[in-house]
């Protein structure tokens, strides 16, 4: 549930909870039945979410790889392919995929 959408149904629980406790039972009855309406729609509200969880990801080259491992073009031409998001591409170019290696270097401390 999306925090606004949850909240507009909570804002009309507690009106029912306000109308049963004044004694509006039809009034209450209301409430609850526009909460009810309110939570299928979310149920039945298509998940767009999901969609943008996958992020585009780009291809680093040897030279933006450099300053954000601190290792030296020389190393990574060496021992680059251990590191995450190692591409090599059928072409012999060689890349990282920037997601992967900024959570391994993250993951790694550095």
């Amino acid at each position: 549930m999306d925090g606004g959408d949850s909240g507009a149904v909570l804002l009309e629980l507690d009106a029912a909870r306000a109308a049963l406790e004044r004694g509006a039972i039809y009034e209450a009855i209301g409430h609850l039945e526009v909460s009810q309406d309110r939570c299928k729609q979310l149920v039945l509200a298509p998940t767009v979410a999901t969609a943008p969880a996958v992020e585009n990801d780009e291809p680093l080259t040897i030279a933006q790889v450099v300053p954000l491992t601190g290792y030296s073009i020389g190393r990574l031409r060496h021992m680059g392919h251990k590191l995450p998001g190692y591409k090599k591409w059928p072409d012999g170019k060689v890349t990282w995929w920037k997601r992967q290696l900024l959570a391994g270097i993250q993951g790694n401390g550095g």
